[in-house]
């Protein structure tokens, strides 16, 4: 029984990855062109800096969106995504260079820390 479930999960998973890649392939080539100069320039990008750029992209994302990402310019490294919550605001992702950013690893910088920084600037705004 538990087997299935897993199995189950693993499916759910491959479909939303799929569904990421085609997302990802129906952005269109000048703003995917401009996503891969700021991950190449920043190593991150949050999902309110491109409104054509989901969350819902991000949160599957995988190699083969990696792949496509580079037929456009990107030249960094496997882009992970996290998300935080925020008040007032809801969910915002990011998508960063792994080479780059961790949540992990002390040395690198943290995305939830651009996330904050975002939603900072967001209730700032606001005021």
């Amino acid at each position: 029984m538990e087997r299935k479930s897993l199995g189950m999960a693993s499916y759910d998973r491959e479909i939303r990855e799929s569904e990421s890649l085609k997302a990802v392939q129906e952005i269109g080539d000048k703003d995917l062109e401009q996503i891969a100069e700021k991950l190449n320039a920043d190593g991150i990008i949050a999902d309110s800096d491109y409104p054509t750029f989901i969350s819902q992209v991000m949160d599957f994302w995988n190699t083969k969106c990696d792949d496509h990402l580079r037929l456009h310019g990107y030249r960094g490294a496997h882009l992970d995504s996290c998300t935080n919550y925020y008040e007032d605001i809801g969910n915002w992702c990011v998508l960063y260079d792994t080479a780059r950013y961790s949540e992990a690893d002390e040395t690198l910088l943290c995305p939830r820390e651009y996330l904050d920084s975002k939603a900072k600037e967001y209730y700032k705004n606001q005021s």
